[in-house]
Order: structure tokens, then sequence, then C-alpha cells
């Protein structure tokens, strides 16, 4: 009973997104279904008429004196047939938009979703299949289900007529012609769920197959699959895993088309039958010609609507299937909330405070941080260093709330910021991450998103560019600071990991965001820039408060506090001079790297 009423539950989904979509089509194209399935019977009708008027009309002494009425349902024939084909023509129209708008409708709420979860879901296998089903299936199956239920909604109109129209004959051959048909439908669920289970059990296969193709196809990887010849390796890998995909697809489609054709056996043994017993009611004189021809079309417009509601019963069955993924992933709630009731926002006035916070990664089995409680007070530049993996920056991860902590609290001035709006409290920080990202877009864009409600602030925009030194290296790019960072783009151009450094950088720089923190903000620098660019580091955070990350310990020495952090504990707290007189991990460090130098 719950799988029914989940299987339900998605039909009704698909189609509530058909309503979204494309409110105006969707009444459009059932008034015309209405109207292309009795245009058949109409057809049907006019036929015996043509038929038996004929008849008679050859049994004048003049026969071609008395064509007048054959001649009329002829030409109405010939308008009904008309009105097919141009409402054929509109409804394909009309289906044709509904699934191109449907398609655009899906992806936004995808679009949407994805911005919404946390960044935990990304770093978790089982989301990522699940929002490989939404791409895969969510993009076509919504419009599947529109083509499907118009299909449908015709294809049970014409069978109800044509139904009504045999049953006048006689019901008996219509019970046993139609009794035949369902071995088809039976025959079509069990294959639907077939390739549903398949498409489950290799998801995981799929994201595989399209990595690899990224690896053989895209320019971050070019680079080490020449230098390494790795080639042909990838290509092996991808060609196997293609290959068992398509062979187990071949297999389904192998099984569906015979068992398709098992019922199709069926159908025609009762159609046969149906027909041996319409002629001998001719034969008898119990039908007249014009009658078996009327049945005989009946018949084969009553084969042709089952196949299409079998089509559409068995097709929306497995559109439910799919489109329950789809519901599945719209329907999931990030765990990073939004309280219900957000408190006010002031400006920081003191201080944030860690309180013996913790946390784990989703799936991790090691403590990324434990226990850790530190002040960042209000206008100072606090370091965190550490080695790698300390916990430095899952404890940026947790300042920017993009995790919570599994134990303890943050608070923002004496209030746990869980209790504050979540988009409002980001917009306090500005922030380079290690990892930060490359968008394949323009500079201007590239800076500019450091505060989108500016985006259109060019002055300020190059004068973020100027303080991280990337200004005259941009305005020397064909379009200077609009051209696209990706040679992948026509006319665009590619940056030094250096070069993209600063970009980063002058993202931070241009918002207005009171707290900057920047994770390893120069790691890609040559010496003699990082040098300018510390140099400038008071000047250019001034006014602001300040998180910084790095392993070059000579960057950090004018913090106003540092954070030493080893295997996410916290284990020194000081002042340069402080930690080198404790002579601790930090001291220990900063004495390796400057022997280097000696």
């Amino acid at each position: 009973m719950n799988a029914v009423r989940r299987h339900v539950g998605a039909l009704v989904f698909g189609l509530r997104l058909l309503w979204a979509a494309t409110p105006g089509l969707v009444v459009s194209g059932f008034v015309l279904q209405a109207a292309q399935a009795t245009l058949p019977l109409a057809a049907l009708l006019i036929l015996r008429e043509l038929i038996d008027s004929l008849n008679a009309a050859m049994a004048q002494p003049d026969p071609a004196a008395a064509l007048a009425d054959p001649t009329r349902y002829a030409l109405m024939i010939g308008a009904v047939g008309l009105a097919t084909a141009a409402l054929r023509a509109i409804g394909t129209l009309v289906t044709s938009g509904q699934s191109s708008w449907l398609n655009v409708h899906v992806q936004e709420l995808i679009h949407a979703q994805s911005v919404r979860m946390d960044l935990g879901y990304f770093e978790n296998p089982a989301f990522n299949d699940s929002l490989h089903r939404a791409q895969r299936q969510g993009a076509t199956r919504p419009g599947q289900v529109a083509g499907r239920v118009m299909g449908l909604l015709r294809g049970v109109l014409t069978a109800a007529g044509v139904v009504v129209l045999l049953a006048s004959v006689d019901p008996v051959p219509l019970i046993i012609l139609l009794l035949a048909f369902g071995p088809g439908y039976a025959i079509g669920i069990r294959n639907a769920d077939r390739n549903y289970s398949w498409h489950q059990r290799r998801t995981a296969s799929e994201r595989m197959a399209a990595v690899l193709d990224q690896m053989l196809t895209h320019l971050p990887f070019a680079k080490e699959v020449r230098s390494y010849r790795l080639g042909e390796h990838l290509s092996e890998r991808f060609r196997k895993l293609r290959h068992e995909l398509v062979s187990e697809q071949i297999g389904l489609a192998r099984r569906r088309a015979l068992g398709d054709l098992m019922s199709q056996v069926v159908v025609v043994v009762a159609l046969i039958g149906t027909l041996i017993w319409a002629l001998r009611q001719t034969a008898g004189g119990v039908m007249s010609v014009g009658e078996l021809v009327m049945y005989y079309g009946a018949l084969q417009r009553l084969v042709g609507a089952s196949r299409q509601v079998r089509s559409g019963v068995t097709g929306l069955y497995e559109d439910g299937l799919f489109l329950g993924n789809l519901r599945d992933y719209l329907e999931m709630q990030p765990q990073v909330a939004e309280p219900l009731r957000p408190a006010l926002l002031a400006p920081l006035a003191s201080s944030i405070d860690f309180h013996h916070v913790s946390f784990t990664y989703p799936g991790g089995n090691h403590p990324a941080l434990s226990d850790v409680s530190l002040t960042i007070r209000e206008g100072e530049v606090v370091a965190l260093v550490g080695p790698n993996g300390s916990g430095k920056s899952t404890l940026v991860k947790l300042l920017n709330r993009l995790y919570d902590p599994a134990a303890g609290r943050v608070e923002w001035d004496g209030r746990d910021i869980r209790e504050l709006g979540l988009d409002r409290y980001r917009s306090q920080f500005a922030t380079v991450f290690q990892d930060f990202a490359r968008f394949p877009l323009t500079a201007t864009e590239n800076i500019g998103f450091g505060d989108i409600d500016r985006l259109d602030d060019i002055d300020s925009i190059r004068a973020a560019a100027g303080r991280s030194d990337v200004l005259q290296l941009l305005d020397a790019l064909p379009d200077g600071i609009d051209t696209p960072l990706n040679r992948w783009l026509h006319d665009g151009a590619e940056l030094s990991g250096g070069e993209w450094q600063r970009v980063a950088l002058a993202r931070a720089f241009f918002s207005d965001a009171p707290i900057v923190i920047l994770d390893e903000p120069t790691a890609s620098m040559d010496a003699l820039l990082e040098a300018a660019i510390f140099d400038r580091f008071r000047e250019l955070m001034r006014g602001r408060t300040t998180v910084l990350i790095s392993h070059r310990l000579a960057s950090v020495h004018a913090a106003d506090r540092i954070h030493v952090l080893e295997a996410g504990r916290l284990v020194e707290t000081g002042t340069h001079d402080e930690l080198i007189d404790n002579a601790g991990l930090y001291a220990s460090m900063y004495h390796a790297q400057a022997s280097r130098y000696r």
C-alpha cells in the first residue's frame, strides 16, 4: 500500500509540475486530445454510411445518377481527415511547448535546491547519486508525463467510443478481445520495474563514467593526461564501464521486446477470431457490408487505442518511479537550517567565540575538531596555524556556517549563530577559501561576485583589482577586465595559479563585509609578490576583523593573536613573541621554516 501511495503521489507531483510550468498549454492540450478522440469515431460512422449508400446506388438503374450521397460522405471523410491532421499538428506543437517549458522549470527547481543544500551534502556519495538521478531523469520525465497524459486521454476517449460502438453490435467478441489486452499491461509494468531497478543500482557506475569522460575531455586534466600518458588507461576504463552498462541496457531492451511480442501474439489471435466472427455474421445477413467495414475499422481503432492506453499506463507507471527520485531530491531538507524566527543581527561589537566546539565530517572516522574554544575579537587580525589536517579550514567553514558543530556552539556577541538569519549572517564575511572558485566568466564578474549587489560598480571592481596587484594584468587581456577567464570560451584567457589567487583576493577586497577570512591567500604567489601583499596587509584590512590561515609563519607574525591547532585541538594561543617564548609547537614550526633560509 505504501508503494502504491508513493507511486500515485509521484505522478500527482509530476502533474503539479506540469500545471505550474504551463497551465495554459495544459488546458489547450486536454481540449485538443478530446477533439482528436472524437474524430476517428465520426470517420467510422461516415464510412459505414458511405459503403451502404454506395451499395444502394449500385442497385439503382442509373448508378451514376445516384452517387450524390456517397460523394457527400466522401467529402465529409476528407474534411475529417484534414481536421485530424490539423489537430495533430497543433497537438504536437502544444506538447513540444509543454515539454520544453517544463524542462526549464524542473532545472530551475534543481538549481534552487542545489544552492539551498548544505556543503556537507555535496561531500556525500548518496546525495550525489540522488542529484545525478534528478538531473538525468528530472529533465526528461516530467515532459514525458505531459505527452503520456495527453496520449492516454486521447486513447481512453477513442477506446471508450469504439467500445460503445462495437458493444452495440455484440458484446461477447468485444469482451474476449479486451481480455486479450491484459497480458500486455502486466508485461509493461514488469519491464518498468526492471528498468527502474537497473538505473537505481547503476547510478554510481553512470556517475563514474561521466567523471572519466571529463578527465578525457576537460582542460583541467589535459596536462597531466598527456604528461603521464594516461589517455589510453582512462579510455580503456571508460570503454569497459560503458560496455558493461550498454550490454546490460541491451539485455533489458531484449527482454522488453520479447515480452511485447508475446503480448501482441495474444492480441492478434483474439483479433483474428473476432474478425472471423464478423465475416460469418455478414455472410448470414446479420451485418451489412458497410457494417462489416465499419466493424473492421473499429477493431483496428480499438487495437491502436488500446496500444496507446497501454503505453500511457505503463509509461506513466515508469515515470512515477523515476519522478519519485526527483521528488525525493527536491524534498531534502538542509541540515544547516534557517531559524524559524531569525534574531536581529547587529554589527559585531565585541567578539565571535567558539565554546567547546567539536565536529566530524559526514562519514568521517575521526573528529576534525575536538573541544575547541577560542575568541576572535572585533577589529583583530587573528591567525590560525598548524600542520596539515589540524582543523584550520574546518574551523573557517564552521565560522561561515557552512556546517554546524556536532557539539558546542559558535556565538556572535554572545548569541548562538544558529539563531541568526543564514544569508544575513554569511553576508558579514568575505572569504578566500584555499580551494577558491575559478568562475569561467569575465574577470569583472569574478571580482564583482564579492558583492553581487554592486556588480555594475566597475570603478570599485578595478580598485579591488589594484589592491590585490592584478589590475595591470587584467587590463592587458584582449578585452581587458571583460575577458572571460577560461580558454573553453570564445576569446577567453587562462591565468596562472598565482594570478587566479590575486583575482580571488580582489573578490574579497571588493566585498564590504566587515570580516575577512583568508585561507592560504598567497600560497600560489611568488615570494616577492607575497612580500608586497603582506607589507600592505594592515592597510588593506584596516577597519575589518581578519582571520588568516597560512603555513608560512613569517606571514602571520604580525597578527594580534595566533591560535595553534594540532590534530583538531587548540594547543596554543598568544602573540608571535609569546609563542616563541613558550617553545611549543609554534616555535618548532617557525624555527624549522626559518632554518631553511639561513
